[in-house]
């Protein structure tokens, strides 16, 4: 299984997540997620705030939008191609970034949106 290091990610849309690691999912055997929560409140959907995603494809499954996965910068969409390296899709010429990005294990000043309203999240 892939490495998880826990703490702070920065979506590739913005948003800081806390991760906390990898979770089995209790009615599944052998299934593995990846449990996250928002850090962001402000705009937040309501509902529960803790969220899991698959790390990679499931048995080849290339319609779920998994942790793991690069994105191609322009349109979005997950970059799944052979061969792909950080940075760069030779497919469709164009820039891939990671879904989520690690920032580092606790929440810091310097991770958050420079914006004047912003408040002090850490404890």
């Amino acid at each position: 299984m892939k490495e998880l290091l826990a703490g702070i990610y920065r979506h590739y849309k913005g948003p800081l997540y806390e991760v906390s690691g990898y979770a089995h999912d209790a009615n599944i055997d052998g299934r593995v997620l990846v449990l996250y929560r928002g850090l962001e409140l402000d705009g937040a959907k309501l509902g529960p705030r803790w969220s899991v995603r698959e790390p990679t494809h499931p048995g080849g499954d290339v319609d779920l939008d998994c942790f793991f996965d690069m994105v191609h910068e322009n349109d979005r969409t997950p970059c799944r191609h052979e061969g792909v390296t950080l940075g760069w899709c030779d497919v469709y010429q164009e820039v891939i970034v990671r879904r989520f990005q690690y920032l580092g294990p606790v929440l810091e000043q310097w991770m958050l949106p420079s914006a004047p309203e912003q408040k002090d999240l850490s404890p």
